[in-house]
């Protein structure tokens, strides 16, 4: 109060709390039984103003954090989902950090045309609320870049009956490449290179 003399408080509250105290504390507050609104009422012979109230929300703890980036491995161009969930908690603030120095206040997030040079890497997500922060989570996301320029070349060519063919690949661009030659009788290898 602003002024009174000789004052009877009463508070009421969630869970048919009440106190005679001016001042009160609550100890191991929980979501289901101690929040709510919480009504104060001053009084003394001169009567009672109109009560006054406090809205008390309570958090839960952030539990069972977990970060997930799809698609992954991913190719260049593409566009990468990131999101991320947790078991438990309420009224979270998200924060992601990434390659490249990516920011993001969002729970899940996008990135478009993504790029093996610059967003490659561990994305990382922390959930936060009045509880505190559990430990982060982490994401490491794989970019392969488009395959051109491929070529396939055949030496000694022509070559003689019971020599050595050296076959070979190259591309002028391309990541995390897997190879698959084909050929007369059957042939097959998942080489680069074959002899």
């Amino acid at each position: 109060t602003t002024a009174g003399s000789n004052i009877t408080w009463s508070w009421s509250g969630p869970n048919s709390y009440t106190s005679s105290s001016q001042n009160d504390t609550r100890t191991n507050v929980q979501k289901s039984t101690d929040e709510g609104v919480y009504t104060i009422t001053a009084s003394n012979v001169c009567g009672s103003p109109s009560a006054n109230t406090a809205s008390v929300v309570i958090d839960l703890p952030i539990t069972g954090l977990s970060a997930v980036a799809s698609a992954n491995p991913i190719c260049e161009g593409s566009t990468l989902n990131l999101t991320s969930s947790v078991t438990g908690g309420t009224n979270i603030s998200w924060s992601w950090t990434g390659p490249n120095s990516y920011t993001s206040s969002s729970q899940n997030d996008t990135r478009t045309n993504v790029q093996k040079s610059t967003d490659e890497g561990v994305y990382t997500v922390t959930a936060s609320n009045v509880c505190g922060s559990p430990t982060a989570n982490t994401a490491s996301v794989v970019i392969h870049e488009a395959i051109t320029g491929l070529a396939a070349s055949a030496t000694i060519n022509p070559i003689c009956e019971g020599g050595t063919l050296n076959l070979s690949a190259t591309t002028t661009a391309g990541s995390n490449i897997t190879w698959s030659w084909s050929g007369p009788n059957s042939y097959t290898s998942s080489s680069q290179n074959d002899t």
